[in-house]
């Protein structure tokens, strides 16, 4: 479905099914997910502070890189998510312990 190019709509739809249902049935294996019921709380925060973080990513590659273009691979993307969500990780303790009306809490 690059660009949106479906080529056989009959194709396209049976694989995302089949794909959704995959999906569904490995999370299933993995009850307890303690990391992934984290984040599932704490969405707000995350989407509220996650261009922040890649800002702050980003400048501190600028310094020690020197390099203002970044084109990054895929696996450089998933490596800068988790760094994200390390930088993350102490704010929303925080936002969690002393402000938890920012998180939709009382």
């Amino acid at each position: 479905m690059y660009r949106s190019i479906y080529g056989n709509e009959f194709f396209f739809i049976f694989n995302s099914i089949i794909g959704v249902l995959f999906w569904c049935q490995l999370i299933k294996k993995f009850k307890n997910l303690k990391a992934l019921a984290f984040l599932g709380k704490n969405t707000i925060p995350v989407l509220a502070m996650q261009v922040r973080s890649l800002t702050f990513i980003k400048l501190i590659l600028f310094i020690f890189i020197g390099s203002s273009l970044f084109d990054f691979s895929e696996l450089e993307k998933i490596i800068l998510v988790v760094f994200q969500l390390l930088l993350m990780y102490p704010i929303i303790l925080l936002i969690n312990k002393h402000l938890p009306i920012l998180n939709g809490k009382n």
